[in-house]
């Protein structure tokens, strides 16, 4: 009798799943379920990939072999091991090696979006999810030819892959410990009753769009998708127990915080009388968060959050597909490795309204991610205003609501929030911030409509509001801010000692029509240190701005002097002409000195991409110029302003020396 032992023996594993076994297991740095931490998958999934059932998407086989790379008193075997092996046609090292093609070291390079979105669209839904989720490529799927014309019911389930593939991930609220559990789409199909909150532009309409069509085509439910609003107000001509009489077997209520505020109490208790009434209709709602959910009694809470990265790669492949957006392929991964340069803007990008928003404003006007202030304030503008009438929706006809008083009263109180370095405030704070023209009854009604439409803050009961997106507070006190020139410099003296001050200085150079006079403040009076003043002006430059074309050059020229002396201390010493594992690079230089403490490192590392950041902007000739001009390691880094990918710095500490490597990349996925 052959035990389980011995047939393990008699079928061996590839030698890629040897290899990548050893960098798993043989490098002693994690355990199985610390790698499946460090790389946000599940430990079944690491199973998977060393024992040749499926294979690891290339961005996190790539993370594997950076964090073995770089890490200290790893055994040099397994990292040569896998080195050796990637060379070698890779359908010689695995019964996967297709996809990988013509090697395992071309794999790693690859992760191309036009690749990608043609790939993940030839899977079934399910094998979508199992892609986004655990990190892997199917076994069972297919590689077709790419001039294979599809067939049409072909192209009708590429689609609908899409939509699963695209949906926001959605969570809930684990029991008392605050955690979120991330769930599968299936166990929200499952759920009898399910109400779905998200923010603005959380890509709640989509999700509903979705599910109504998953339900009708894979169930044959008879599903009813109904707008709240069409139910509850002046002009509603019926009501949610008559939607559930007319037979649906699964009711689908899209914005129920859109129903006005005096109807939503009503609203609430009548669905929670139709759920009781109705107990064979199935019943998903979504909505911003309201307070008044508590109401819906029996219903099971969970929440969409932010667009993945890898979601965020393929909700933009998406929108280039379907309206034939961009010249070429290679624009689209530079937007996105313009996007990831920019933290700040990468993250609320992960929301489906704010990203569609950067990618239109880039695809019609040429507006890349390091015009931030661009974006935020398009976006804001579409929350307080376009978006109610794109979709037909009056939440306060008022004069005191039109939307450029909203985003006024809005950014009064962000500034008044900052500079009272507050996170919370109540309906009298903001009466003694605000000036409401209908007084204390409308001051009532603005804080919930401000709420509701931004997003920025929210209702935590008893007349308290709580700030849900600090970025926004920061962008909207620079509004503020400039909203008067002769102000300014006072204003933003009142916020000298928040640390939210580079964000302000930033975000109000972007804005201002003319931003001398924040210059000027920044070089000569601004109570910091020379480093941090010339990490402010960099980072403020790295922008399109206006001001005056002298003090335009006496910022660069203050903020350069300083990096000038602190480079002075580093010795170029070369490039890495051998380096035969990473030939992403197309530019590369490295240097090594004594730079001093860990905060001086630290602003070396952000003047040198806020500079590379500059690239993009009108003032690139002028800077690659006065870098020229300047000690070897900055003319040398000069060079780099003219190689478009993005850049990677690493600075490694040393008991004599600290050793500094710059490269350029080629764009791709990460």
């Amino acid at each position: 009798m052959t035990t389980r032992a011995t047939l393990r023996t008699i079928v061996p594993i590839s030698p890629f799943a040897a290899a990548l076994r050893g960098l798993l297991d043989r490098t002693g740095l994690f355990t199985r379920a610390e790698w499946a931490r460090v790389l946000g998958i599940s430990t079944a999934a690491l199973s998977q990939w060393v024992n040749d059932r499926t294979l690891p998407r290339a961005e996190l086989l790539r993370q594997i072999v950076d964090i073995v790379r770089n890490a200290d008193g790893v055994p040099p075997e397994p990292l040569a091991d896998f080195e050796e092996l990637s060379q070698q046609p890779a359908d010689h090292v695995s019964p996967l090696g297709q996809r990988m093609l013509p090697n395992v070291s071309a794999y790693l390079r690859g992760g191309r979006l036009s690749q990608l979105g043609s790939e993940l669209r030839k899977l079934t839904p399910s094998e979508q999810r199992s892609f986004l989720e655990d990190g892997s490529w199917p076994a069972t799927a297919t590689i077709t030819v790419a001039n294979t014309a599809p067939t049409a019911p072909d192209v009708q389930r590429r689609q609908e892959g899409m939509d699963i593939a695209l949906l926001p991930p959605v969570e809930r609220d684990t029991a008392h410990d605050g955690r979120r559990e991330r769930l599968s789409w299936d166990t929200v199909l499952g759920a009898p009753r399910v109400v779905i909150q998200g923010g603005p532009g959380a890509g709640k309409t989509l999700v509903m769009r979705t599910l109504a069509k998953v339900l009708q085509e894979s169930e044959g439910s008879t599903v009813k998708m109904v707008n709240a609003a069409d139910l509850w107000g002046e002009t509603s001509t019926s009501s949610v127990a008559e939607a559930c009489e007319s037979g649906p077997l699964c009711l689908l209520l899209d914005g129920l915080d859109e129903v006005g505020f005096e109807y939503r109490h009503v609203a609430t208790r009548e669905i929670a009388e139709a759920a009781q009434r109705f107990e064979g209709v199935r019943m998903i709602i979504a909505t911003r968060p309201i307070p008044e959910l508590p109401e819906l009694q029996g219903f099971e809470w969970m929440s969409l959050a932010p667009l993945t990265d890898l979601q965020m790669v393929l909700w933009i492949e998406h929108m280039f597909h379907s309206a034939n957006r961009f010249r070429a392929m290679e624009e689209l991964e530079l937007f996105l490795c313009q996007l990831a340069e920019r933290e700040s803007l990468r993250d609320n990008a992960k929301s489906p309204l704010f990203l569609s928003i950067a990618t239109k404003l880039f695809e019609t006007n040429a507006v890349t991610p390091f015009s931030e202030t661009e974006i935020l304030g398009e976006y804001l503008r579409v929350l307080l205003g376009g978006w109610g009438r794109e979709k037909k929706v009056v939440r306060a006809r008022k004069p005191w609501a039109l939307p450029h008083k909203l985003l006024a009263d809005l950014a009064t109180l962000c500034f008044h929030l900052l500079a009272e370095e507050r996170t919370e405030f109540n309906t009298a704070d903001a009466s003694r911030w605000l000036k409401c023209e209908a007084g204390d009854d409308g001051m009532m009604q603005l804080l919930p409509l401000l709420s509701i439409k931004s997003g920025v803050f929210r209702d935590i009961g008893e007349g308290r509001w709580r700030v849900m997106r600090q970025y926004f507070v920061s962008y909207l006190a620079a509004v503020h801010a400039v909203g008067r020139s002769a102000d300014v410099i006072r204003r933003l003296r009142r916020l000298e000692q928040h640390d939210a001050v580079p964000d302000v200085f930033r975000l109000a150079c972007g804005i201002s029509d003319d931003a001398t006079s924040l210059l000027r403040y920044m070089i000569h009076d601004y109570r910091e240190s020379e480093a941090e003043r010339s990490m402010l002006l960099f980072e403020a430059l790295a922008q399109p701005i206006v001001a005056k074309q002298t003090v335009f050059e006496a910022a660069y020229a203050f903020a350069l002097r300083w990096l000038d002396n602190t480079c002075a201390r580093l010795r170029v010493v070369g490039t890495d002409e051998g380096d035969t594992v990473d030939r992403r690079a197309l530019w590369k230089l490295r240097a090594s000195g004594r730079l001093g403490g860990e905060d001086v490192r630290e602003y070396l590392l952000r003047a040198l991409r806020a500079i590379y950041r500059a690239r993009s902007g009108p003032a690139r000739d002028f800077l690659a110029e006065q870098l020229k001009s300047r000690c070897r390691l900055l003319a040398e880094f000069s060079g780099s302003m003219v190689v478009e990918g993005r850049l990677h710095i690493e600075l490694h500490p040393g008991p004599r020396s600290d050793a500094l490597s710059v490269s350029v990349v080629t764009p791709q996925l990460d």
